[in-house]
C-alpha cells in the first residue's frame, strides 16, 4: 500500500491515521512468519520514522513540513 500525506496549511503538523488493517488485507495470518513494515518513501532529511501500531490500527507521522508531504508504503513481508 502506498499512502500520500500532506500538509497544506503554514506550520508542521503530525498527522495520526486510523486504518483497519483486516480491511487493506496487511493483518499477518502467521504473526510468527509474517509481519508488517512501513517506511517513508520520500521524506525530507532527519524526518522521524513512520510508526505503526499494528494492534489500535494507527499509522502515526511527525512533524509533516508546512506546504510539504511525505510518501509511505506498507507492506506485509
Amino acid at each position: 500500500m502506498l499512502l500520500a500525506i500532506t500538509s497544506p496549511g503554514d506550520h508542521p503538523k503530525d498527522a495520526v491515521l486510523k486504518m483497519d488493517m483486516d480491511k487493506l488485507g496487511i493483518t499477518p495470518q502467521l504473526p510468527w512468519q509474517e509481519f508488517v513494515g512501513v517506511r517513508a518513501l520520500c521524506a525530507e532529511e532527519k524526518a522521524p520514522a513512520p510508526e505503526l501500531d499494528h494492534y489500535g490500527g494507527r499509522l502515526t507521522l511527525k512533524g509533516i513540513p508546512a506546504k510539504g508531504g511525505r510518501l509511505v508504503a506498507i507492506r506485509k513481508h
